[in-house]
């Protein structure tokens, strides 16, 4: 419960900031989002556009975070990511698992998988409209599993991830959350994510890559702590004789 919490808090704490501190008496910060919408989704497929780091920096970082919260995204997929991951991925099987709206999975070509948890799970659903959360809206393309029985269906050898909630019975993380240690035991595992909601990851404590590039958007309270996290498989010891 703690983890949804504190992610739903980082998305609180953006919509807080869009009416409280962002003075939008003459309403240009609700125009500008609404104009921003109409350029970043194609009316033909419904789908969020694929654009340069540099366009999303060039927006107002109180129009990026509305935006971002009435939407419903987190991580925003930019042509410098997909480049960078098609690279990682370089042709092996690949899935999305927590895809929700299926921006990144979509652009990469992969599968799109999500547990549907902020519609279908009652007290996830319930927790989002008391608190004013707007839930992902998975399309059609999005198939319904849990990440790890995506895992074992699809059998990828690299499952990549965005904004993801891992799996915890107290502190951070929530109960439905993705058991993370368990997807490293058969594939590389690439998540996207940021140092404010996701720096007490467990899986954090294993080897791992960490990189910080200045292409990486996200809706974070702190985009300097945009992080790519790239864990390998973690392949069984031979046992001893």
């Amino acid at each position: 419960m703690m983890g949804i919490l504190r992610q739903i808090a980082e998305a609180r704490c953006s919509s807080s900031r869009s009416f409280v501190t962002f003075n939008d008496d003459d309403g240009r910060i609700a125009h500008e989002v609404a104009s921003l919408d109409r350029e970043v989704i194609d009316p033909a497929t419904g789908r969020l556009r694929l654009m340069p780091a540099a366009f999303w920096r060039s927006i107002d970082r109180r129009v990026l975070l509305m935006w971002c919260f009435r939407s419903a995204r987190y991580g925003i997929p930019t042509v410098e990511l997909v480049e960078w991951l098609r690279d990682k991925i370089a042709g092996r099987r690949a899935i999305e698992i927590g895809s929700g709206n299926g921006d990144l999975g979509y652009h990469l070509g992969i599968p799109e998988t999500d547990s549907f948890c902020q519609t279908r799970t009652p007290w996830v659903a319930d927790f989002y409209a008391a608190t004013g959360q707007v839930p992902t809206r998975p399309p059609r393309t999005v198939v319904p599993l849990d990440a790890l029985i995506a895992v074992n269906v699809k059998r990828p050898q690299v499952v990549v991830a965005s904004w993801v909630t891992h799996k915890s019975e107290i502190g951070p993380g929530f109960s439905d959350g993705v058991r993370e240690s368990a997807i490293v035991k058969v594939a590389d595992y690439i998540v996207l994510g940021n140092l404010g909601p996701h720096a007490s990851k467990p899986i954090l404590a294993l080897r791992h890559e960490e990189h910080a590039f200045p292409w990486l958007v996200s809706r974070a309270i702190d985009p300097t702590l945009d992080r790519l996290w790239v864990w390998r498989r973690q392949a069984k010891r031979p046992k001893r004789p």
